[in-house]
């Protein structure tokens, strides 16, 4: 999962994905559906998995809890992590899931 637009890296993490995307014919892959019936899928570019991309740069978290079927995506986090790549060369990255929840909390 990137970061929010207004989050530290959240730009950086749009820019990344549209380095390798933007103006190309991407490889869709239909997975499911979520709770809002949107469909959820692959994305593919250049040959290269996109959500991958952005988690092996440091530009996206992998999101445990929708994580199902993308376990490799741990070890792939873990790698950029320790390489200190994107996002993780910050002290104490949020994740956008903790973010949202923060913000929701100071509008009350």
């Amino acid at each position: 999962m990137p970061p929010e637009a207004k989050q530290p890296y959240g730009q950086r993490s749009k820019q990344n994905l549209s380095d390798l995307c933007l103006r190309v014919e991407a490889q869709i892959t239909p997975r499911t559906k979520d709770r809002y019936g949107r469909t959820v899928a692959d994305v593919t570019c250049h040959g290269l998995d996109a959500a991958q991309h952005q988690v092996a740069t440091g530009m996206a978290w992998y999101y445990v809890k929708y994580g199902r079927g993308y376990e490799g995506f741990r070890e792939i986090e873990a790698t950029a992590r320790h390489s200190k790549l994107g996002l993780w060369r910050a002290p104490a990255p949020t994740p956008p899931w903790e973010w949202r929840k923060e913000k929701r909390g100071a509008v009350r």
